[in-house]
């Protein structure tokens, strides 16, 4: 185990390329996506990008409209407007409270629209 762990750690350190197949797609939605739907700066709690839904509405050809239909149906969005929670966020600001001291949620729905947008271009 601990060849494994030093190989592992030599490989990263000797250029790893990084994320490969739906992760790099991802990550690479979430840089597209950040910027076109003005992403709050402390990022999402959980990112659509990485979804089965967004995977599905991404490629129309690959899924039957009834399976991505039911799919909206089941998802609870809530999770995707959620701002992750920080005491601090990357622009300095500290996070919500209200009058009596307890954290606030903050929200966005920029993911969304990210989805929305997706939907219409994939889509039209």
């Amino acid at each position: 185990a601990d060849w494994w762990k030093k190989r592992l750690r030599s490989f990263d350190k000797s250029g790893s390329r990084g994320p490969v197949g739906t992760e790099a797609v991802a990550i690479a939605n979430i840089k597209k996506n950040t910027k076109n739907f003005v992403y709050p700066s402390e990022g999402f709690q959980t990112c659509i990008e990485h979804s089965l839904l967004y995977a599905m509405i991404s490629e129309p050809d690959m899924y039957p409209d009834e399976a991505v239909l039911r799919e909206i149906s089941d998802e609870d969005f809530f999770p995707y407007t959620v701002i992750a929670q920080t005491s601090t966020s990357i622009s300095g600001k500290k996070s919500l409270t209200d009058r009596d001291g307890i954290e606030q949620l903050k929200i966005s729905y920029a993911q969304l629209s990210a989805i929305l947008g997706l939907s219409a271009e994939k889509n039209h």
